[in-house]
């Protein structure tokens, strides 16, 4: 899964005061989105009882397939699983 996520930032940034497009674009990068994630994402869908793996493209795309899909370098994916209940 992908979103917008500052990997400078520890804890998720939100503040429902900030509720114009104008202002959602400059805090959260996107005008549509109500929080810009830190590093803490994987907590939110583990709360929610999902497993969480890091998927690290580095060791398994070539610097060339990186480019072609338009990640990120130092971009962290994440696969995340439901257990079967």
């Amino acid at each position: 899964m992908q979103v917008p996520q500052d990997f400078t930032r520890e804890t998720t940034y939100e503040d429902p005061s900030i509720v114009s497009e104008a202002d959602r674009e400059k805090h959260y990068w996107q005008k549509d989105h109500v929080r810009l994630f830190g590093k803490d994402y994987p907590s939110y869908l583990e709360r929610v009882g999902f497993q969480t793996t890091a998927f690290d493209l580095n060791a398994h795309y070539t610097q060339e397939e990186i480019a072609r899909f338009r990640l990120m370098k130092e971009e962290v994916l994440y696969i995340f699983k439901k257990p079967q209940l």
